[in-house]
């Protein structure tokens, strides 16, 4: 097994938003910067698109409380 210069990863469900966020955006740098093999990049294209299905659940909770909050205006 190859030997990730990432910390244990925690599950994703477990990661706040911003956590979550600062993780794909680490993971994005090393991709990007061609520092991983091609088996991490996998692997990391894997976790970074459960850490952005993540993100976008939670992004869609917010808005969901946010419509919830909001005052219902009547149509003009």
């Amino acid at each position: 097994m190859s030997n990730s210069p990432e910390k244990t990863e925690r599950p994703v469900e477990e990661l706040s938003f911003e956590e979550a966020l600062e993780e794909l955006e680490a993971l994005t740098t090393r991709m990007t910067t061609g520092e991983i093999t091609l088996r991490e990049s996998v692997a990391g294209y894997e976790r970074g698109r459960a850490l952005l299905d993540q993100c976008q659940a939670e992004l869609n909770r917010a808005q969901e409380v946010i419509e919830r909050l909001r005052p219902k205006t009547p149509a003009n």
